[in-house]
């Protein structure tokens, strides 16, 4: 099913083919988001885009990546789980200014390296660590009544009371902005929308500096409590990415 969303001006806000992918648009006609969804691997890609250049690229299950403005890399993140197509594994990599790799961990083995290359540091998790003896592994209805969707994967998707304009707005009205001359850019927050409508789990994916991602995540946190989104006919737990423009602007 195609839907089109509009601003409006008659400018095109959205377009969006239900399960498979949704693009949104700036009132300029920018692409500022793309959402992709692998039915053969279930696996959601989501790009993020600032100025017509991409800021941050998620796969669920696959891969995370963050950027700088100047378009170097900074983190990078790959998940497999054991019930994906692929071997479970987690890597997580973290980068010099140059591009080169700062830190490298793989299923707890830490290695850390100098700019020209040279490894300095090697940690390793030793399997049967007394503070994890008593963890235990969740069973399949555990799993499936904590699962975190996507919100493109849904039937219907988490929202903000009164539509996401008004939650612009609320940042509008109480984001204290940093007197810097001239600071405009995208932070980018992730966040679950429990089935309670609470919000767990907020992190930074991008900030531009002076503090802006942590203010960012103060005002989320007094606004309202969202719908949460629903599969098959239940409330479930979505994961959900919220770009903040700044400035900001009233609605």
């Amino acid at each position: 099913m195609k839907k089109y969303f509009y601003y409006e001006d008659g400018a095109l806000k959205a377009d969006e083919t239900c399960f498979y992918y949704r693009k949104e648009y700036d009132s300029l006609g920018v692409l500022t988001e793309q959402i992709d969804y692998n039915w053969k691997t279930k696996e959601i890609q989501t790009l993020g885009y600032e100025n017509g250049k991409l800021a941050i690229k998620k796969v669920e299950f696959d891969e995370d990546q963050i950027w700088n403005p100047d378009g170097t890399i900074t983190k990078s993140k790959k998940t497999h789980k054991s019930n994906h197509i692929s071997k479970s594994y987690i890597i997580e990599t973290e980068y010099y200014p140059s591009g080169k790799i700062y830190r490298y961990n793989k299923n707890g083995e830490s290695k850390e390296y100098t700019e020209d290359g040279k490894e300095v540091i090697y940690t390793q998790t030793i399997k049967g660590d007394p503070e994890r003896e008593n963890e235990t592994e969740a069973s399949v209805d555990e799993d499936l009544e904590n699962k975190i969707y996507q919100s493109g994967a849904l039937e219907i998707k988490p929202s903000y009371p009164n539509g996401i304009d008004a939650l612009y707005k609320f940042f509008h009205d109480n984001f204290i902005t940093p007197e810097e001359e001239g600071l405009q850019g995208t932070v980018y927050l992730s966040f679950i929308v429990e089935k309670d409508g609470s919000l767990s789990d907020i992190k930074i994916l991008r900030d531009i500096g002076y503090s802006t991602g942590q203010e960012s995540v103060r005002v989320l946190r007094k606004s309202e409590k969202w719908i949460p989104g629903e599969n098959k006919g239940k409330k479930v737990r979505c994961l959900y990415t919220l770009p903040i423009k700044l400035p900001l602007q009233s609605k």
